[in-house]
């Protein structure tokens, strides 16, 4: 059997390195990280035991009354199209000691819906088996698991860098949009959030099919829309429709196998049809749409068609952007991409990296890329890839975080857990989880390893069911090699389950493949919107919880450094005061040792004067007193004296002061008698 050729080559550049981390999850490399196991709270609801058809019309679908929402186990969902019997649940008594790799305890459920949350989710988390097993499994018995061979066609996953929008507008040539306003207001008005899928009230409710709640949401979003685009949309369905007369006229005679008259109905009002007659319109979609229609129906279905974002386009393509290396290396060594114009992949591609700087570009946009520039032309091709990225919500698997992809896996899981339950054990008792091998399947819808005549016809699903039909097809691939895979350890396991599990659909060794078996046994899944809104609930409040649960482990390492550093400072503190505590016990010990030397030279001193004593005797002693009474005399005598001086001293000083007075009489009787000496000289001799 001759292989599909690589559809990128092995060869790399110094770009190649920028995304590693999440390449290895994402691709299932055997050196990944595991995922988490998880448990928590989720909630859960039932739907009503009459099965209803994926494709019935509104009115036949059994709405769900309040008497009917009741809890529900792991591994059990009454109705939602399961043809298989239901997995029994784990009794919610049994102890788990062990679990396999991507089980995790029973979870209790409530029946609150947790609400969506912008932050990045956590890994990936995976349901509980319905039984659990021991053995089997190379992580369970504690053995790491084998060195898997290189893949082969599966795509890589370039990283991805957030870049601001504002670099474009800081950067705009001189022949860009007249308005710059107009540009960021476009821009904006078609980028979307990253906040899971709203999905509709009655949909839910009712338990619609895939096809009925894709068209819904095709209406709702159109009449979101400002009044002015909605004109512009309805207005480009119109020449749409002008463009299918037209064909038809021309078509017709030389293809007379096409259902003229069906496809007209479908083009002129394609709601109408999916109402009225779903049934009529799933056998259409699983024969394949028309070759010469399909450019026109996956337009109509999709509204993508818009003049402004033909402009938009027009005028972006004049930008440049950081991934045009990444973009061209990229195309040039991607196989698949030869089944068009590269130019065109390239300037597609391009103008969504600058139109939607969040997402920028991934190597895995090429293969969503291609089938769209098979079928449209370049600018139409670049309304649809919006239109899908956007309100289909394929953006999200694109995103730094990739949310969407996380979300697709465990709806997956869950899908196989409630309709293959046998192949999901088994499975769970290998190790072997879906990102090892499903995420190359979502992230390029099936393109990287089927030839793109069968891509065509997996994307008319898409176009009609929304993202989520592509479940569908892994579901189909899973049920049909489940004897296969029930037979493979994991060693055999996940290589056929990367490359061979395909071949069950290939004509002979050829690379030729029954497509419509393939879409037959697809279509057959029965997937609700209910079904998959109760795993998307499920989802979120495992993250919800799995969140709480770190940012517990956060706040206690918080307060546990808190507590080590305020740990360290007591440390310290003790260590000084020890160190205190030490030169306080030398200096006593040291006062203790001068306190005894003080002591015995007292006593010394105090033996000295008792000697003296002894030796002096009375007569000394009567001397002594004498001498004091001596004294005091001397000193009564002096005090007396110095008060005899002090009298003196007044009295000088009153003498002096006299004394004063005097000389100054003296020098003015003095003066006078100058004067009149002077006047007696002066008077004549008589």
């Amino acid at each position: 059997m001759s292989e599909k050729p690589e559809l990128v080559s092995e060869t790399e550049s110094e770009d190649d390195h920028r995304y590693e981390d999440t390449e290895d999850v994402l691709l299932g490399s055997d050196d990944a990280p595991a995922a988490p196991e998880t448990a928590g709270n989720v909630s859960s609801i039932s739907i009503s035991t009459t099965k209803a058809d994926d494709d019935d019309p509104p009115a036949t679908p059994t709405p769900v009354s309040p008497s009917a929402v009741k809890k529900t186990t792991p591994g059990s969902f009454p109705g939602a199209g399961n043809d298989d019997e239901a997995t029994p649940a784990a009794s919610p008594s049994t102890k788990t000691e062990e679990l396999t790799p991507g089980t995790f305890p029973d979870a209790t459920y409530d029946e609150t819906p947790s609400p969506a949350s912008s932050a990045p989710p956590p890994p990936l988390p995976h349901r509980p088996a319905a039984s659990s097993g021991d053995g089997g499994a190379a992580a369970a018995r504690g053995e790491s698991p084998p060195t898997l061979p290189p893949r082969h066609g599966a795509p890589s996953l370039p990283p991805r860098k957030r870049s601001a929008f504002s670099w474009f507008l800081g950067n705009k040539s001189q022949t860009s949009l007249k308005s710059e306003d107009n540009i960021t207001a476009l821009a904006n008005s078609y980028r979307a959030s990253s906040q899971p899928a709203k999905v509709d009230e009655k949909i839910v409710a009712e338990g619609y099919g895939l096809m009925y709640s894709r068209m819904q949401q095709n209406q709702d979003s159109l009449s979101e829309k400002e009044e002015r685009e909605r004109q512009a949309v309805l207005q480009a369905g119109e020449l749409l429709q002008e463009d299918f007369r037209q064909l038809r006229q021309k078509e017709s005679v030389e293809n007379p196998f096409i259902d003229w008259d069906f496809w007209s109905r479908v083009i002129e009002d394609y709601a109408t049809v999916a109402k009225e007659h779903p049934k009529q319109l799933k056998e259409a979609i699983s024969a394949g749409f028309p070759t010469e229609l399909r450019s026109i129906i996956w337009q109509i279905i999709t509204s993508s068609k818009n003049a402004a974002l033909q402009d938009f386009y027009t005028e972006i393509l004049k930008e440049s952007t950081p991934h045009e290396k990444a973009i061209r290396r990229d195309l040039s060594r991607t196989s698949f991409v030869m089944e068009t114009s590269p130019d065109s992949l390239y300037n597609v591609i391009k103008a969504y990296s600058l139109f939607d700087p969040e997402v920028g570009y991934t190597q895995g946009m090429a293969f969503v890329t291609t089938p769209l520039l098979l079928t449209l032309n370049e600018v139409d091709a670049f309304c649809l890839l919006v239109r899908l990225l956007k309100d289909y919500e394929l953006r999200t698997m694109f995103l730094q975080e990739m949310p969407g992809l996380h979300l697709k896996l465990y709806q997956f899981d869950r899908l196989l857990e409630d309709q293959v339950p046998s192949v999901h054990i088994h499975l769970t008792r290998q190790g072997v989880k879906s990102s090892m091998y499903a995420s190359q399947w979502f992230l390029t819808l099936f393109a990287y390893k089927f030839p793109l005549s069968m891509v065509l016809r997996i994307f008319d699903i898409i176009m009609t069911e929304g993202i989520e039909a592509i479940l569908k097809f892994g579901v189909a691939l899973i049920r049909k090699n489940a004897d296969t895979i029930l037979a493979l350890k994991f060693d055999h396991l996940l290589p056929f389950l990367k490359e061979s599990i395909f071949d069950v659909y290939r004509e002979g060794s050829g690379d030729v493949f029954r497509v419509n078996e393939f879409v037959r046994d697809a279509m057959d899944v029965k997937i609700h919107p209910l079904l998959l809104h109760k795993y998307q609930d499920e989802y979120l409040e495992i993250n919800r919880l799995e969140r709480e649960r770190l940012e517990e482990v956060e706040a206690l390492r918080l307060a546990n450094g808190q507590l080590t550093l305020q740990v360290r400072r007591i440390e310290s503190t003790l260590v000084a005061l020890e160190k205190e505590h030490i030169e306080v016990a030398n200096e006593m010990v040291q006062g203790k040792v001068k306190l005894a030397s003080l002591q015995d030279e007292n006593e010394t001193l105090n033996m000295q004067v008792s000697e003296m004593k002894r030796i002096t005797g009375d007569e000394d002693l009567e001397a002594l007193v004498g001498l004091r009474h001596d004294n005091e005399r001397l000193v009564s005598e002096n005090q007396q004296l110095q008060a005899q001086m002090a009298e003196m001293k007044q009295e000088l000083d009153e003498v002096r002061g006299k004394h004063g007075e005097l000389d100054a009489q003296h020098s003015n009787l003095k003066s006078k008698w100058g004067d009149m000496r002077k006047l007696l000289d002066a008077m004549p001799n008589e």
